[in-house]
């Protein structure tokens, strides 16, 4: 993964340089029943006034599928390592549920409860 970089520091908006990453993940079926990981290390570029730690993320779910595996719920739980020194690191739950149209296309969307303080309270995703 690498993002690019959008976002204006001048504006106050992100840090104007460019971020990566590396992800693994994996997933592990068992009748209706599904268990989700991903790991992953991201390079995070720094702004003028604060110098991040570059975090491991991680991220592990149990799920299940409903209506001939078309629907489907998942319980997650994610975070990464410290990002700033004086800062807990990011923790979070959530609520996930997918709908499969076809083979190829799925809608997901997700609810999330934010454990720490560098994370918004509440957030929802499509």
């Amino acid at each position: 993964m690498r993002t690019l970089s959008l976002a204006s520091a001048s504006r106050g908006l992100g840090t104007g340089e460019w971020d990566a990453g590396v992800f693994l993940s994996l997933a592990r079926f068992a009748n209706n029943f599904y268990l989700s990981t991903e790991v992953g290390y991201l390079w995070l570029g720094d702004s003028p006034g604060a110098i991040y730690q570059n975090p491991v993320s991680y991220a592990v779910g149990v799920g299940r599928t409903f209506v001939n595996s078309r629907l489907g719920l998942l319980l997650l739980y994610s975070g990464t390592s410290t990002i700033f020194a004086d800062y807990k690191a990011p923790q979070q739950i959530g609520m996930g549920v997918n709908w499969r149209l076809s083979n190829r296309l799925g809608l997901f969307t997700n609810f999330a409860r934010g454990l720490s303080e560098t994370v918004p309270d509440f957030g929802f995703a499509t």
